[in-house]
């Protein structure tokens, strides 16, 4: 079976503002995101809010979230 593993990480003193975050693991540890001839993730990926690609990849506007002033935020990202 698979076990859930998970990352941590705190940015602090961001700016309040709209932000989006992109994630991927490097399993070749070649410093890029691999991906096949049709440009779809060969390594494992994610982006804020989890949007799911449908026909290319994700928008912007589905990965976006607001920052507000002295609040904390929190995303949780699943890679695919």
């Amino acid at each position: 079976f698979l076990r859930e593993q998970v990352l941590s990480f705190v940015v602090e003193l961001l700016p309040a503002g709209e932000y989006a975050l992109s994630i991927f693991q490097d399993v070749n540890d070649d410093g890029k995101l691999e991906r096949n001839f049709i440009g779809m993730p060969r390594e494992p990926a994610g982006l804020s809010n989890n949007p799911r690609p449908k026909f290319g990849p994700p928008k912007y506007k589905d990965a976006k979230f607001a920052v507000a002033p002295g609040s904390v935020t929190e995303q949780k990202i699943e890679l695919q």
